[in-house]
């Protein structure tokens, strides 16, 4: 089972039977007891205006199918089957946003609420209070952005944590994020955490909606263990109690280190060299990944291509064995699976119309197409009726696939 391509949706994972157990559940369809098990479950957000398609997800998995017969106590005899089950596509409209949106938003669709909390209003000096600015509603939370967090000249902050998560209620998704970040005050006195404000689309109303949270006051107390602040710009200020440090000249000659040290071997700089060369090859790894994740088109060709060279590989062993028919089976998938995975479908349905369809739309030049097509009902010819074929035939169709499979991925990978 592969994860689904949700081309231009944003798409977030509720539930997977491959990651987490899924309890069943029973319900009855048409008067008739089933056993429920969802196997995925997702929830998708359109990222533009228009006619989008939801695609159809298919699974392969074993069930245990009732064989009709049953024991000496009267239970149905059961045996595991390996089937294949697909969901329908869905296509849906999505309009787009209104123009001139206000300033500050950030492209958050949905219904929200915000509120801000503090774990404690009164706190000594130096002291550090937790401070969540939470988001919740039906929409994409993830889609919030940075919040607009006012300058906090009276603390100072840390780097924020962030973490957005998803739920099911009684059929409905909503999302939640919290914006969680450590403040210390730098002063005694009344200070303020400001307040924040958030700007997002009501689908309901059709409008565009700005909430708001009130600023929080905190009482600091005088800490005199605390170290003292300048007014402008809270930088620490830090006196040394205790005497000058005396220096002590020493009755040598030369204050060198003559004895062998171990930054004085090269393998030391050689072990400092490695971690930095992996960390570097770590980032081109993850830059290469970022960039194919981009293009889910480009990742499917390229999984396409390496499974049809893994498949003409089988073909070539199968060949070398004198199976005539698993090894023209083999230059067979290849070429039909590299086409499906072209069309985003798969190679059951396809049909030489639809192949030479396919193949037109990824602008394959004519004389190609039509030998890719005779190559596929020469390959058809010969699996209906291995009597007719020689080996050397069945080799020289190899050749011929193994040249059009390096042809057509001119083509197919973006």
């Amino acid at each position: 089972m592969r994860d689904p391509s949700f081309l231009n949706f944003w798409a977030e994972t509720l539930e997977d039977i491959r990651r987490q157990q899924i309890p069943t559940r029973r319900e009855t369809i048409n008067g008739v007891a089933y056993n429920v098990l969802p196997i995925l479950r997702y929830v998708v957000f359109p990222t533009r205006a228009g006619t989008l398609t939801v695609p159809s997800i298919t699974v392969s998995l074993v069930a245990a199918l009732p064989t009709g017969a049953r024991t000496i106590w009267g239970e149905p005899v059961l045996q595991p089957r390996q089937i294949s089950v697909s969901s329908p596509e869905r296509t849906i409209e999505s309009r787009a946003l209104p123009a001139n949106p206000p300033a500050g938003f950030s492209g958050a669709v949905g219904s929200f609420s915000i509120t801000s909390e503090v774990d404690r209003t009164e706190v000594a000096e130096g002291d550090p209070i937790s401070w969540k600015v939470i988001i919740e509603g039906d929409g994409n939370v993830k889609s919030v952005g940075d919040l607009r967090i006012p300058d906090l000249p009276d603390f100072r902050a840390y780097d924020p944590k962030t973490t957005a998560s998803f739920t099911v209620t009684q059929g409905a998704v909503r999302g939640k994020l919290v914006h969680e970040r450590v403040v210390m005050p730098l002063h005694a006195g009344i200070s303020q955490i400001p307040g924040t404000t958030f700007t997002f689309f009501d689908p309901r109303t059709r409008q565009y909606r700005t909430i708001a949270v009130e600023a929080k006051k905190i009482t600091v107390t005088a800490n005199g263990a605390a170290v003292a602040h300048t007014p402008a710009g809270g930088q620490m200020l830090v006196k040394e109690v205790g005497s000058d440090i005396r220096y002590i000249q020493p009755d040598v000659s030369s204050l060198e280190d003559e004895s062998w040290r171990l930054t004085d071997s090269p393998l030391y700089w050689v072990s400092y060299g490695l971690p930095v060369a992996w960390v570097l090859l770590a980032f081109g790894v993850r830059a290469r990944r970022i960039r194919m994740g981009a293009n889910p088109a480009r990742m499917r060709a390229l999984g396409a291509a390496g499974e049809a060279r893994r498949r003409l590989k089988v073909a070539r062993l199968a060949l070398e064995k004198n199976d005539v028919h698993g090894g023209i089976q083999a230059v067979a998938n290849s070429l039909t699976e590299l086409v499906a995975a072209a069309a985003n479908t798969t190679a059951a349905g396809l049909t030489s119309s639809r192949i030479s369809e396919v193949l037109s739309e990824k602008q394959v030049p004519e004389d190609l197409r039509k030998e890719v097509l005779a190559t596929l009902a020469q390959c058809d010819e010969i699996r209906y009726a291995p009597t007719s074929a020689s080996a050397d035939a069945a080799r020289a169709i190899y050749e011929k696939g193994l040249g059009l499979v390096r042809q057509l991925l001119r083509y197919l990978v973006p």
